[in-house]
């Protein structure tokens, strides 16, 4: 059995990003770029308007003011002048229109004093005023978003701007996911006795989707039978990039998901952590896809798809996942059982810069309802004692 670190550097160095797609700018968007993003020109690449207002010659304001100067003309944006500006002339121009050439400054509307085909100039701003230069934003060859970089909403706009169509990534994976497990019945339908609801399947679609991946949807659920398991997991393997499952990865009698893998020709990664709760999660490679194995306890759930399926769905997108760890003031004791490494619920309150943790009440990896109002985990070593109320611990966010 390996410790929680040891799996996590497992995990580390084995999962490699997917091949790289070109995909729209849009669809880039929460993908790690493959290469170099590079400006090809300059943006933007003409010298423009910071205001509506005119554009004038300093030059020609160099005499007792006010100065009165001829318009020679309006410059919509997308409609540059068609001749350079003339001595004692300026333009008017609107926000965003391309600088005439000979001028190199903009006296925004509210400055000025209009009168028929002239305009009255009380005061002289500073060369340059409410122009934005060529590269204004982004000078040609700057590395705009370097290989690795995983692209955030805001920044669509910016991919749009470099007039790129197609942009190098690697991929969000394609996502399989089903429960085992022959007491599980999907919400909706009646319980016979000695049957529960699906929550797993609930549980880990809604993690995915806050993960900034696609919902997989939900399989149908298979009974704990080898012979059903094994060619379903086969076939899904061959179909997606990760298939996560939950149930039937322990050490009881109807737990075939290890035996699947070797009979599968998979290459183990690991398979039990010395962790609470979820010690046996297994993660394993079959061909080209990972198997992620989790536990069926719906808390073990939540917390190994948080510790591990997190870390791989990153990896294979080609970013590193760095999870945010904090220190924080215990604001309950509880206890700790065992020797295990300790994964505890917790709501994490920030009050005048101090960061709390809760506990959750009634935690076990079968009381799915201990989950409620968490925002992380409270991460301590193993070996039995109470984590008094008041010391620091190490927390980390969901």
């Amino acid at each position: 059995m390996i410790s929680l670190d040891e799996a996590l550097l497992k995990i580390d160095s084995a999962v490699e990003p997917l091949p790289v797609q070109r995909v729209s700018g849009l669809d880039a968007v929460g993908c790690a770029v493959a290469e170099d993003m590079t400006a090809a020109f300059h943006i933007p690449n003409f010298a423009s308007s910071a205001m509506d207002g005119i554009a004038i010659r300093i030059a020609d304001l160099m005499e007792k003011l006010p100065v009165k100067l001829q318009i020679q003309g309006i410059i919509p944006a997308g409609q540059p002048a068609d001749e350079p500006l003339k001595p004692r002339h300026a333009y008017r121009i609107m926000t965003g229109a391309a600088l005439p050439e000979g001028a190199d400054s903009v006296i925004k509307v509210e400055d000025l004093e209009f009168n028929g085909d002239h305009v009255t100039v009380s005061s002289i701003p500073p060369k340059g005023d409410q122009v934005r230069p060529v590269g204004n934003d982004i000078r040609k060859g700057d590395i705009v978003f370097p290989a690795g970089y995983a692209l955030k909403p805001i920044e669509a706009g910016i991919v749009a701007s470099l007039g790129l169509t197609d942009i190098p990534v690697h991929p969000r994976p394609k996502i399989a996911l089903f429960a085992t497990g022959s007491e599980i019945r999907q919400p909706g339908e009646t319980l016979q006795p000695g049957q529960i609801y699906n929550s797993n399947d609930t549980t880990l679609r809604a993690m995915i989707v806050s993960f900034g991946l696609p919902d997989p949807g939900i399989l149908p659920f298979l009974a704990d039978d080898p012979e059903k398991l094994a060619p379903v997991i086969s076939s899904l393997c061959g179909e997606n990039d990760v298939v996560i499952t939950s149930g039937a990865v322990s050490m009881g009698n109807f737990d075939f998901i290890p035996g699947i893998v070797e009979q599968l020709g998979g290459e183990l990664l690991f398979h039990k952590v010395f962790v609470k709760p979820g010690k046996p999660t297994l993660i394993a490679r079959i061909g080209e896809c990972w198997l992620l194995a989790l536990p069926g306890n719906p808390v073990s759930v939540a917390v190994t798809f948080h510790l591990y399926g997190k870390r791989l769905l990153s990896l294979l997108m080609g970013k590193i996942y760095k999870p945010v760890r904090e220190k924080a003031e215990l604001a309950a004791s509880f206890p700790v059982k065992g020797e295990r490494f300790q994964v505890v619920a917790a709501e994490l309150l920030r009050s005048d810069g101090r960061l709390q943790a809760v506990p959750a009440d009634n935690y076990s990896s079968g009381r799915l309802s201990a989950l409620k109002g968490i925002d992380g985990f409270i991460l301590v070593p193993g070996g039995t004692r109470e984590v008094v109320k008041g010391s620091e611990v190490e927390v980390e966010w969901l």
